[in-house]
């Protein structure tokens, strides 16, 4: 069965499979401190409502009629700062086949041993770690309060706990953060061994902490040029570790790649529990309430909004979605009347078209967007 065997996590056949599953999203939206740079429905100064929120998620899935599920995501916000108790209930809620990919969000500082064996009991097969960086003055400028002892020590309480499926997130282009920084943080995830490592590039989003001391002059946004060779030494270090980029931020071992993520940009259904929670369901994108008391308020209703995905906003998903992925997309699957603009990206280097597919190379995942605007250049049309 594909969904088990550590197939290479690059390989088309593992793309389809997935995209072919079902999945369920479970939002936690609390978190002890918002950090800077978050634009996520999280929300500080809420614990009190943790009790109140996990039960009426509970009705809410338990109202949903869904009877099972392929993958599993409970994120946030910070998942493990609900304790072991409260998210035991949670992820026991949850209905899903026995052999469900179950992947839980936690912060360093708040996966301790108690958590973790909580998680683990309920049917926590996959845990990722928000790590971030390894260097103390970066962890500072992204707001985060933990330090790499503490990543360790997360590590340490999943894998005691009987989760061996561990993903690290890094985030790189943090105010004050150097290449060699960088190449630190690299270093000290992959020593860490966990079979999946994300390496995300810090966005400054309206809004948010980071975004106003941007427009007030206290620091700057990230160089596009800075960005860009980070990823590039990523791809380098991580490939040299033996870690296989199967999207444009993530890299895995093989049998370890996230079967929910591939779920999500192979354009397959789910359905999202909780506060801010989207769901994409026969047709249809809903979502629920952003605000947790909102979304408590309103447990009767269906949703907070819907929209039907219209054949445009289908082409565009499958094609931005896919090229995401470095198994692409089938050529037969994009739209009619690209060949000109296929021949001009792979002059270019950034995609190859081979065995029917098209595929973006390690340039062309630098340079995602305009892939995407060749490609759906002649989609108003010919689609």
């Amino acid at each position: 069965m594909i969904a088990t065997t550590p197939v290479h996590p690059d390989a088309p056949e593992l793309a389809d499979y997935c995209a072919g599953l079902f999945g369920i999203y479970v939002h936690v939206p609390f978190c002890t401190a918002k950090c800077g740079y978050c634009d996520f429905a999280s929300f500080d100064g809420m614990s009190d409502l943790a009790g109140t929120y996990v039960e009426g998620l509970c009705q809410e899935v338990s109202k949903s009629g869904i009877s099972s599920c392929d993958t599993v995501f409970v994120g946030g916000g910070t998942p493990t700062s609900l304790g072991p108790d409260l998210l035991g209930k949670l992820i026991a809620a949850i209905p899903r086949s026995d052999e469900a990919e179950v992947t839980v969000e936690a912060n360093p500082e708040s996966l301790t041993a108690d958590v973790a064996i909580a998680a683990a009991a309920a049917g926590a097969n996959r845990i990722s770690i928000g790590m971030q960086s390894a260097l103390p003055h970066v962890l500072k400028s992204l707001g985060r309060r933990h330090n790499f002892g503490a990543v360790a020590a997360a590590v340490d309480a999943a894998r005691g706990a009987g989760i061996g499926r561990l993903n690290l997130d890094l985030i790189y282009g943090a105010p004050g953060e150097a290449l060699a920084d960088w190449r630190q943080s690299l270093d000290a995830a992959i020593a860490l061994d966990p079979g999946h490592i994300s390496a995300y590039s810090l966005t400054v989003e309206a809004g948010t902490k980071l975004w106003r001391q941007v427009r007030d002059g206290h620091c700057r946004a990230p160089d596009d040029d800075s960005q860009a060779e980070k990823m590039s030494v990523a791809a380098e270090i991580l490939a040299n570790a033996g870690y296989v980029r199967y999207e444009v931020s993530a890299w895995a071992k093989p049998g370890e790649a996230c079967r929910h993520n591939l779920m999500y940009w192979g354009g397959g259904e789910y359905r999202g529990f909780g506060s801010g929670a989207h769901s994409h369901i026969g047709g249809t994108r809903f979502w629920n309430h952003r605000d947790p008391r909102s979304y408590l308020s309103d447990l009767g209703v269906l949703s907070a909004g819907s929209e039907r995905i219209t054949s445009e906003i289908e082409v565009f998903d499958r094609v931005s979605l896919g090229m995401r992925r470095a198994a692409g997309v089938s050529i037969s699957e994009l739209p009619r009347g690209c060949e000109g603009a296929i021949d001009f990206l792979s002059g270019a280097g950034l995609v190859l078209a081979t065995d029917g597919r098209l595929r973006p190379t390690a340039k062309g995942f630098a340079l995602g967007n305009e892939i995407v605007i060749r490609l759906l250049s002649v989609a108003g049309s010919e689609c």
